[in-house]
């Protein structure tokens, strides 16, 4: 990503409602899901930034933050986060095979070229039955100057990943699209922005909302993340999965 989306990502991370939404959904996932103690499990959070969901994680295991820019892990370390780690190279994260209980790429994954690649990687250090969750942005329909900015290759659809997953050695658990409330709006949003004029370079930025719809956004990522314990929901502008390693 360019050095500024890691100075915005910062600043908006424990208010925005994108993050906090994102991160009630994960923890839920995770209490129903990943059952191992957690003073003994070693969790791998690849392409951590700036540390937004450490304190989340760590309700889970023990926390090893990997990422390719040595400016997020400065945020990182700023926060007084210091188990977190410079990645060997964008394929390699310099772990030794079957090390972890739980690797996490929250939107990380539609960074890579080789998206395969990055998942035999997370195979590696997984250990037999470990656990990966993955979140990324959804329908190439929805593809913004947002997208551009960030330096994303792809969008998801569902079924695409779960493929991806069983070929790299993993059954899917769970998955479902997110923030399925409020994906009439973004929608809407995307296919004005779809009208508008493109610049040459693109912007970083997020659609800074009122306080009242912020919260109103997040009381519904809320709901979604209650949910997900039972259902899996048909749309949103966001994928989310569990996968548990078989070979």
């Amino acid at each position: 990503m360019r050095q500024e989306a890691y100075d915005k990502t910062d600043e908006l991370e424990n208010r925005y409602w994108w993050y906090l939404g994102r991160r009630y959904i994960f923890d839920k996932l995770l209490e129903r899901f990943f059952h191992q103690p957690a003073q003994s499990s070693k969790i791998v959070d690849i392409g951590c930034g700036t540390g937004g969901n450490f304190v989340m994680l760590r309700k889970h295991g023990k926390v090893l933050g990997l990422d390719i820019e040595p400016r997020a892990l400065d945020f990182c370390r700023s926060k007084g986060l210091d188990t977190v780690a410079l990645m060997k190279g964008f394929y390699e994260t310099g772990l030794p095979d079957k090390s972890a209980d739980l690797v996490t790429m929250f939107d990380v994954l539609e960074h890579f070229e080789d998206d395969k690649k990055a998942l035999q990687e997370i195979n590696r250090i997984l250990k037999l039955s470990g656990y990966v969750l993955l979140s990324v942005p959804a329908f190439k329909f929805l593809w913004s100057e947002l997208d551009d900015a960030v330096h994303h290759v792809r969008r998801y659809r569902r079924k695409d990943l779960e493929a991806k997953l069983a070929e790299a050695g993993f059954v899917t658990v769970k998955s479902s699209y997110i923030f399925f409330f409020v994906f009439p709006l973004v929608f809407f949003y995307r296919a004005v922005g779809h009208f508008q004029e493109k610049r040459f370079h693109p912007q970083f930025s997020y659609v800074e909302l009122p306080e009242v719809l912020n919260k109103m956004f997040v009381f519904f990522s809320k709901i979604e993340s209650r949910l997900l314990r039972f259902l899996s929901f048909p749309i949103g502008s966001s994928v989310i999965i569990i996968g548990r390693k078989v070979r």
